[in-house]
């Protein structure tokens, strides 16, 4: 019992910990690059209405 708690399916715990700490980080990283998008296009827009405003007046 004590081999197979040591390795799952011939792979270490300490890989898998690994494995999920890049996964972890390659999505921590996706989601700050879809905020960072989200946020530009909200700007984006903003100043849009913004130099309306002034154009129409």
């Amino acid at each position: 019992m004590s081999e197979f708690g040591a390795t799952c399916l011939g792979r270490s715990y300490s890989g898998i910990n690994d494995e999920l700490i890049m996964v972890s980080i390659g999505m921590a990283i996706a989601i700050g690059v879809l905020i960072s998008l989200a946020l530009c296009y909200i700007v984006r827009e903003k100043c849009q209405k913004h130099r309306e405003y002034y154009v129409s007046a």
